[in-house]
């Protein structure tokens, strides 16, 4: 698969040298989303906060935890621009591709092609004639992994994984837009021409069509969705807002 670059210049990294990830944990005793941490920082700044996979990002946030994420010493002063656009970020679930690259990477070296096949399933479905409620029985049908799957039609799939990562922009009325890139085989082709990606940074794909993964009448309520169903679910209800990005100014 190509990589369809939108050749936009590479962007220049925010202000800040990257901190290395600390081995002291603030949190290590004190739980709770919503807790407040005791600072003495002066001035707006951003502490950095990381999770248990590895992966960190700069929040403008005094909680011990947020979002899965566990506060650290390390933090990096935000001037009043930088204060909204980390506020952006944060929305948007956008995090530093450079700064997460090793984890990314080893997590995109799991991420491994995998085989799905199509089966049916039956389903009753309420029918109201009259005052009478009837039933009639029809056949639905979804994918699964499990190639011992009771009710297979033959029919299979290559399921194959594909990246994308992001820009951050000013428009023409000074508001922040993000301008994703192509999907690529490789994250490691888009170091150094995208700064973010959002924590969920990857999608499946139907490689015979390049397509992401349809389940056409949804997972048989009667068994459980299974691991691959549940990662492609999981991308795609967390959407991201994308602008088309037209007369755009770069912020940095």
């Amino acid at each position: 698969m190509r990589n369809f670059n939108l050749n936009l210049k590479k962007m220049v990294r925010l202000r800040g040298v990257p901190i290395a990830l600390t081995a002291t944990v603030l949190a290590t005793s004190l739980t709770g989303c919503g807790k407040k941490a005791e600072c003495d920082i002066s001035g707006s700044h951003a502490h950095l906060y990381t999770n248990e996979e590895g992966y960190e990002a700069y929040y403008n946030k005094e909680y011990l935890t947020y979002d899965g994420y566990e506060r650290q010493e390390d933090y990096i002063p935000l001037t009043e621009e930088e204060v909204a656009l980390y506020k952006f970020l944060d929305k948007k679930d956008l995090i530093s591709l450079e700064d997460n690259l090793d984890v990314i990477l080893a997590e995109q070296e799991q991420n491994t092609d995998y085989i799905e096949y199509r089966y049916s399933y039956k389903r009753r479905i309420p029918m109201r004639v009259g005052k009478v409620t009837t039933f009639r029985t029809v056949t639905r049908y979804s994918w699964t992994s499990d190639p011992n799957h009771i009710n297979l039609t033959g029919e299979t799939r290559l399921c194959h994984y594909v990246y994308q990562a992001c820009n951050v922009y000013k428009d023409e009325n000074g508001k922040y837009v993000v301008i994703p890139s192509e999907c690529v085989d490789d994250i490691g082709d888009l170091v150094g021409d995208y700064t973010y990606v959002k924590k969920v940074f990857y999608k499946v794909i139907n490689l015979e069509n390049n397509l992401e993964l349809d389940y056409e009448d949804g997972q048989d309520p009667n068994e459980e969705v299974s691991k691959s169903n549940a990662t492609t679910q999981s991308y795609t209800t967390n959407s991201v807002e994308y602008a088309e990005g037209p007369k755009l100014v770069k912020n940095y």
